[in-house]
């Protein structure tokens, strides 16, 4: 049985929590995998040490992660959104985009665990938050967030 199937909700449910995770400021998407097969304590204990690390650079990182088993192999893969990487206001571009390039650089360096399959710049307008969001109540890995996410301003 898919995950997704042991949570019970419809897409409705799934949206709204999609657009719930979307109000936030976010500055990165990342997905992050595995060199070995861990168990879903490990994926949570690697995460873990790779916040601690991240942290010791950008003290106010905020982390949004969910973690599913790829369709391929089985194997994990932990998708992430990033925030607070700004001490304060977040410059101008173009030192804004240059400022979440290095970011997303040093995150992916600190990635001890196997692979960065993707580090990118947040797009609002995709689809991560709502994908992430299918696994908020998964029994073995449930989304979490790390941090104090800023609500965007409207």
């Amino acid at each position: 049985m898919d995950r997704r199937e042991s949570w019970g909700t419809d897409g409705a449910v799934v949206d709204a929590a999609g657009a719930y995770v979307a109000g936030f400021r976010w500055q990165g998407y990342m997905v992050l995998t595995f060199a070995h097969r861990p168990s879903a304590e490990g994926v949570q204990k690697a995460v873990s040490r790779w916040v601690r690390a991240l942290r010791a650079i950008y003290p106010r990182a905020v982390i949004h992660y969910s973690a599913d088993r790829g369709a391929a192999a089985g194997h994990w893969n932990v998708h992430v959104l990033l925030g607070g990487i700004f001490a304060q206001q977040p410059p101008r571009e173009p030192y804004r985009a240059l400022a979440i390039a290095r970011a997303l650089g040093d995150a992916a360096h600190a990635w001890q665990h196997g692979r960065v399959e993707k580090a990118e710049g947040y797009d609002p307008h995709g689809g991560a938050p709502r994908y992430m969001a299918q696994y908020w109540n998964d029994p073995e890995i449930p989304a979490t967030v790390l941090g104090q996410p800023i609500r965007k301003s409207h």
